[in-house]
């Protein structure tokens, strides 16, 4: 069938109207869908549907730029379902959609049915926006099944996937990219057990860096080449967030940058690991079980400079840091409130600190040799000041 110069959805697969009945095993086979000017909707809109497979098509010149893209499966109903989609050896091309060539939307309320087992694969892209956009607004508790295999061509990037997203592979695609794929957006994200392996991803030079692999847990990264990026290859963590469990595994990063892993924050590098990559750059990164003897920066540790409101948890890597206090009214005693402020940090099971300060003040209404000290507390603030007093 050829789907040509249509206005709204080439293809929409809806669903009646108390969403009591469901589309089951559809097929779009060796179809053309072509919108000539872009003024119009998505190519195919997945609304309800069980077993859709969508193979050997051809996509092009669709979609306006307040419209997802090409194909959209994005219920509207708690009784909707949407699992078992397929989309398979197609082609697309040319598209002003703002969310991806293939973007699957599962927002609230939540489904009454678990979305799960999507596989995108085998498909060659010429387009401008994100190849795929997994969006999933609220947390199942399983798997979702994502597969992306086997891709190739040009996109703006992989894609994005958030906020609470379980079960993903991105594997085996050969892509040149102009942008920065998404692993979680926000700290409070849940992004569990994604991995990303055997796939050749060429920034450009023009790419920030191949993927933002942001907060979670139990990623794999391995297998890959990253090549020309700007300014790195992986970013890891973000401020206010946790990245534990994560493996990056045999990888070759070349021309990433400033540096091939970079960490932003909350990562625990008891948990995660870094060993058998291959990199003609440096690494930012907390301490980390890596194997690399080269230039391995150990940033993301503490603050450069910090007084006492600086809150726990912007100590990270193990050990004690020292800054001197002067006229910080923050600090309890007396007198100008100038010392020595420090602060340990010790580690003990995996993703576990243990923080704690002292203050010693130069100047204490005459006390000598007394300080004081405080703990994190389990809210992650800082306890209040115990004093221990010397002799006069």
């Amino acid at each position: 069938v050829h789907f040509i110069g249509f206005q709204g959805d080439g293809l929409y697969l809806g669903a009646s109207a108390d969403n009591s009945r469901h589309n089951l095993d559809v097929r779009v086979v060796n179809c053309t869908f072509d919108g000539i000017d872009k003024n119009n909707r998505n190519c195919i809109s997945v609304i309800d549907g069980d077993g859709v497979s969508v193979r050997g098509c051809v996509f092009r010149r669709s979609s306006r730029r307040d419209m997802p893209g090409f194909i959209d499966v994005e219920p509207n109903d708690s009784a909707n379902v949407v699992r078992n989609i397929q989309i398979t050896g197609n082609h697309f091309e040319d598209t002003d959609g703002a969310v991806g060539a293939v973007s699957i939307v599962v927002l609230k309320p939540r489904l009454k049915v678990p979305p799960e087992t999507f596989v995108i694969s085998h498909n060659t892209f010429d387009i401008d926006i994100r190849m795929v956009s997994f969006r999933i607004a609220v947390d199942y508790g399983a798997k979702h099944n994502l597969v992306v295999t086997g891709n190739s061509g040009r996109v703006a990037s992989v894609g994005d996937f958030y906020p609470m997203v379980r079960g993903a592979v991105v594997g085996q695609n050969t892509l040149s990219v102009t942008g920065t794929a998404a692993f979680g957006y926000a700290a409070s994200d849940t992004v569990v057990d994604l991995a990303v392996v055997g796939n050749a991803i060429d920034g450009g030079g023009v790419a920030r860096g191949a993927l933002d692999l942001r907060c979670g847990s139990g990623h794999v990264i391995s297998g890959n080449l990253f090549t020309n990026y700007a300014n790195y290859g992986l970013l890891c963590g973000i401020t206010g967030g946790a990245l534990t469990n994560v493996a990056i595994v045999g990888n070759i990063f070349t021309r990433c940058g400033s540096h091939a892993v970079f960490s932003a924050g909350g990562v625990d590098g008891a948990s995660c690991r870094y060993l058998l990559n291959t990199s003609d750059g440096t690494h930012l990164f907390p301490a980390w079980i890596n194997d690399d003897t080269g230039a391995i920066t150990n940033g993301a540790t503490a603050p450069a400079t910090f007084s006492a409101s600086t809150p726990p948890g912007a100590f990270v890597r193990s050990g004690t840091y020292r800054a001197v206090i002067d006229a910080d009214r923050t600090v309890p005693g007396v007198g100008a409130r100038q010392g020595l402020l420090e602060t340990r940090v010790e580690a003990g099971f995996p993703g576990t600190r243990w923080r704690s300060q002292r203050y010693y003040p130069a100047h204490d209404g005459g006390m000598a040799e007394s300080f004081y000290t405080r703990v994190s507390d389990r809210s992650g603030a800082w306890s209040s000041w115990t004093r221990f007093a010397g002799a006069r």
